[in-house]
């Protein structure tokens, strides 16, 4: 009995361990990047070398079936840590995260009932960092007959928070083109928000959830994230048309016009020059001539970066008060 006992506490160490050991990885020092092209990265199923500073989750139980990633904001690192290595063909059944040898190698996700959000986490230290910009692509690799609507999220935390927090910019309503085809590949290009700037630890979640119909395995390939000092004020895949900005008074009073409706949330932020966040608005579901008021009267003179992200991208502009 003693020894059952010492092999359980062994193998509860050991799965802990894996969580806990991972290096957060310092963007100040060089970008983040993973394609993985490499396949010997894995050397033995569910074990993530600690310098990927990536760890995938099973999520079992975490979400009900048919939800959607962006309402699951529950910490899943106490789930299964998943990886199954050399999976050559789509037409496996078995959910979690795989690692395919493919023509194009990838690691992929797949919901089931035991896998009920399946996701990776990419663990970062961004001191020194003030525009932290995320590209990735979502690639359909799953031509069989299988189809479902097949959402993605992504979402952060910080430091010890509990929970994760969505970008709506990243969510994507259905990353698959089945049945019978696996053409379809889903750019997602986003600035984080000014939070998880200059941050010893920030974790980044990608996942999806068991879906309502036959799953399908979606790659997360080309994994990029970096210093971007140019996101404070370019637009990033957000039309200008999109919005007016005004400037009511000389005291920095400015008015944001929605010159079309948004779905889900809205994130409004003024940030200085320096990445210093000053305003931080999230408004749900903006509809066409809804108006924000930005108030910088407190604040100094100077220029200032409006910065506007929605499921669909982000808009960036100077204001000068």
């Amino acid at each position: 009995m003693k020894k059952f006992y010492a092999f359980l506490i062994a193998l509860i160490s050991f799965g802990t361990m894996n969580a806990s050991a991972q290096t957060y990885y310092s963007l100040a020092e060089k970008p983040f990047k993973q394609d993985w092209n490499d396949t010997s990265l894995f050397t033995a199923d569910n074990t993530w070398p600690a310098t990927l500073s990536i760890i995938g989750y099973k999520g079992d139980r975490l979400a009900r079936s048919g939800a959607s990633p962006d309402t699951i904001l529950k910490d899943g690192s106490k789930t299964t840590i998943n990886i199954t290595r050399n999976y050559k063909v789509s037409s496996i059944t078995t959910g979690g995260i795989g690692e395919f040898e493919i023509a194009d190698p990838t690691i992929a996700l797949l919901g089931s009932s035991s896998a009920s959000a399946p996701h990776i986490v990419i663990y970062l230290n961004t001191v020194g960092v003030n525009f932290v910009r995320v590209k990735y692509k979502l690639r359909d690799i799953d031509g069989t007959i299988d189809t479902a609507t097949q959402k993605y999220a992504l979402q952060y935390k910080v430091g010890t928070d509990s929970v994760y927090t969505n970008i709506p910019a990243a969510f994507v309503e259905d990353a698959t083109s089945g049945p019978n085809d696996s053409s379809k590949v889903t750019q997602i290009d986003v600035i984080l928000p000014n939070e998880c700037s200059n941050k010893e630890k920030v974790e980044l979640r990608i996942l999806t959830v068991n879906a309502a119909g036959a799953d399908e395995w979606v790659g997360i390939d080309d994994i990029e994230i970096f210093n971007d000092p140019t996101a404070s004020v370019s637009s990033v895949s957000l039309n200008k048309n999109d919005f007016r900005i005004s400037n009511i008074n000389s005291n920095g009073i400015f008015n944001v016009q929605f010159l079309k409706s948004f779905e889900r949330e809205v994130s409004l932020q003024i940030l200085d020059m320096s990445g210093k966040l000053i305003v931080n608005n999230r408004i749900k579901n903006a509809i066409t001539s809804q108006v924000e008021k930005v108030d910088l009267s407190n604040q100094q003179n100077g220029v200032y970066i409006l910065r506007i992200q929605t499921k669909d991208g982000i808009y960036s502009t100077k204001l000068v008060k």
